[in-house]
């Protein structure tokens, strides 16, 4: 591969600015046309041609209606509903190593929106998708920034390491006795643990190749930004090489002398730069020339750095720029703005809106006419009366003022045809909605249905910088990172979600709708689903439901039901893995054995390797082991226990219970009719059948008969025993 020139580089970068020339031109009066500023561009001329008319400044005015920014607005926020979120989901739901990486890279995810201030990015880049009409990002991972870990060790002049010795340094790590030195350590260069960055872009600053049909055809896209020369300078000219260090920093400073003019979208004015030098960024797609694509980053007069893409062997997904637009134009890698088609019409509605006020200052007010020889004189004042005298033979002539009216019909034309264009319903306040959840719910998919083309493309956009960000997570992210991201109970997993290449392969990202009605449906169908299907699911659907669930998969609540969900997952990734796994009599065995044989029936078991396979026989071993020892022992405890189950039954047994107001009360005995039956069933087991019960029963109340007899003093000469003597 032959590597360009910065002569080369500068052609290319010249040519493809001028190929996009109108266009920057127009997104940048889109941006002053939705913050209303658009007439300050044209102020000087419009000035000179007002004095030129000899028109006074009292009656100059220009009115802004500003229908584009609301406009704009709503379309943002409807696009926002169906792109708040991704989740990243398995490519292969029935693979577990899928399920398992799709989980861990689902945190990893969610701490890298939290690193990137995502909600800010999105909706910055919404926008600029609405506004501009394009929206570009770069995905890029930089070592630079990031916690701080450490520094680079000191080195002297041979760039040996340097050494604590005494009062000065060596470069030896151990003194005369054998002792090792401290390190001393540079702390001019810190070293950080890094950041998977997301940077957006502004799109008039992001060039192509003049032949490309599409963006994605192009062979190279251009970046080009501002930059303050003192970090080029620590970037760029901190080599340790004296020599060239000087002759960078001279080069980055003929930069910086010139004054450049750039675009700031803040104040929707071109300003003066200084101590900035323009950066220009080229990035070569992969092809036969640049196998792994290519990087060169350089200034107007020198080539400052240049590799070939990290991981660039991978393809698209590692190409750091990613674009995407509003709408297409007709064989053109670019895209337009809602704002060109409604650009006629905003400018009516501002002329419109000048004439009505301009009708109101000159001939607003009323007007009086009298005759020539008529004077008008105050007359007296009464409460809520004015008298006014006139002179002459006849009354003075009142003429109202002109309001403008006659353009209101036309202003409220323009208005209407212009929300028809979007596709908005002129009035859409939030006091006409309806109380009937269901219809809202119709209406919410309505308004989505039409942007759906702008939100898919906004929803794949989306999709590839996700996509990117985990696939340069899984590469450059630490162990430690991941489980801090993931938890310390993944732990054991991190190789699932790094062991796979290239990660867009294994993982697909499924948008969520962030909206109110949409998590209002979501809500309401998994409210259906509990009330019917409740009572019949086990422990380990239900949290597979849960952790559907918008709202309940994280909380605290449902943490010991998520672990039956999750045990199982782990036991067999960590066999299909290879590993050792031990069951646990603590384990809920009848669970892990449903899993186990569900795994084996599977057609990819039997791709395993055969030790896996004789692995999982042994853990099914293990389990029902431990299964039918929990079953005996339960056993074993029912024998000695007296079942309580059936309905309560009255017997002919009275016992002492508590009364209320003190004391006892004797009623009937209360027992369940599974424990007489238990009892029945124990005693025929003994050999006593109910027959000998009722025998016992009557010997029992002839015995109890003569015990009462005896004490009432009338004994019984069929109950009588021989009394031994006293003396």
């Amino acid at each position: 591969m032959e590597k360009k020139t910065a002569e080369e580089l500068n052609q290319l970068f010249n040519t493809a600015e001028e190929a996009d020339k109108k266009i920057f031109a127009e997104m940048r009066s889109n941006i002053l046309l939705n913050t209303g500023k658009h007439y300050e561009r044209v102020q000087k001329n419009l000035e000179h041609g007002l004095r030129n008319r000899n028109v006074n400044k009292e009656t100059r005015i220009r009115l802004t209606k500003n229908h584009t920014k609301v406009l704009c607005s709503n379309v943002q926020d409807v696009l926002l509903n169906q792109a708040s979120d991704f989740v990243p989901i398995p490519k292969n739901e029935s693979e577990i190593q899928d399920q398992k990486s799709a989980e861990i890279a689902k945190a990893v995810w969610l701490q890298g929106k939290e690193d990137n201030d995502w909600n800010d990015y999105l909706q910055r880049t919404v926008h600029s998708f609405v506004v501009t009409g394009e929206t570009a990002t770069k995905v890029s991972y930089d070592p630079t920034v990031g916690k701080l870990t450490g520094y680079e060790p000191k080195l002297n002049e041979e760039g040996m390491p340097l050494y604590y010795y005494q009062e000065g340094a060596t470069t030896s790590s151990m003194d005369e006795n054998g002792i090792e030195l401290e390190q001393i350590l540079d702390e001019t260069k810190p070293i950080f643990n890094g950041k998977i960055c997301i940077e957006r872009l502004s799109a008039y600053n992001l060039m192509r190749d003049p032949n490309a049909k599409t963006m994605k055809e192009s062979p190279y896209v251009i970046i080009r930004k501002m930059v303050p020369t003192a970090k080029l300078v620590r970037m760029f000219a901190n080599t340790g090489d004296v020599k060239a260090d000087t002759q960078m920093k001279e080069k980055i400073k003929e930069t910086s002398d010139k004054t450049y003019k750039i675009f700031d979208s803040n104040s929707a004015k071109f300003v003066e730069a200084k101590g900035m030098a323009t950066v220009r960024e080229f990035y070569y797609r992969q092809s036969v020339e640049h196998p792994k694509g290519y990087i060169y980053i350089c200034i107007e007069n020198e080539i400052l750095y240049d590799a070939e893409i990290p991981l660039g062997e991978e393809g698209e997904i590692a190409f750091p720029i990613k674009h995407t637009g509003y709408d297409l134009i007709d064989d053109c890698p670019r895209y337009s703005s809602l704002i060109r088609d409604i650009r006629p019409e905003q400018a009516e509605i501002n002329r419109a809106a000048s004439k009505i006020a301009e009708t109101q200052v000159t001939v607003g007010d009323d007007k009086v006419f009298i005759p020539g020889a008529g004077k008008l004189e105050k007359g007296a004042s009464l409460p809520g009366i004015r008298v006014i005298k006139t002179g002459g033979g006849r009354p003075p002539v009142v003429v109202q003022g002109r309001s403008g009216d006659q353009f209101t019909g036309y202003l409220k034309d323009n208005v209407q045809e212009m929300y028809q264009k979007i596709g908005f319903e002129l009035n859409l306040s939030n006091a006409a909605q309806s109380q009937d959840m269901d219809f809202e719910l119709f209406k919410s998919a309505k308004l989505k249905q039409k942007f759906s083309r702008q939100a898919l493309r906004l929803e794949n956009y989306f999709k590839s910088i996700v996509n990117c960000y985990l696939f340069l997570a899984s590469k450059y992210k630490s162990y430690e990172d991941i489980v801090v991201a993931a938890g310390k109970n993944e732990a054991f997993n991190i190789d699932e979600f790094k062991s796979y290449t290239p990660l867009n392969h294994l993982i697909s990202v499924q948008p969520v709708d962030g909206d109110f009605y949409t998590m209002f449906g979501k809500n309401k169908e998994l409210t259906t689903i509990s009330q019917y299907f409740g009572k019949d699911m086990d422990k380990y659907t239900q949290a597979a439901v849960i952790k559907s669930m918008p709202f309940l998969n994280k909380d605290p609540v449902i943490k010991d039901l998520l672990q039956e969900y999750e045990a199982p997952m782990n036991m067999l990734l960590a066999l299909d893995r290879g590993d050792e796994y031990v069951p646990s009599r603590y384990d809920d065995s009848k669970n892990m054995l449903k899993r186990l044989h569900s795994r084996v029936r599977e057609p990819s078991f039997k791709l395993l390797d055969p030790t896996i396979q004789e692995s999982y026989e042994a853990v099914i071993g293990a389990y029902e082991g431990i299964e039918s020892e929990q079953t005996s022992e339960a056993l074993r405890l029912q024998k000695g226990m007296i079942p309580t189950g059936g309905s309560l039954v009255k017997c002919d047994l009275y016992v002492n219970k508590p009364n209320t107001r003190g004391g006892v009360k004797t009623e009937r005995a209360t027992v369940s009719s599974q424990a007489l039956e238990w009892l029945i069933s124990a005693m025929e087991k003994q050999g006593l059948a109910q027959e000998r019960l009722i025998e016992i029963d009557s010997v029992q109340s002839a015995i109890n008969i003569g015990e009462e007899a005896l004490s009432q003093g009338r004994p019984d000469p069929s109950t009588q025993e021989t009394i031994p003597p006293t003396f």
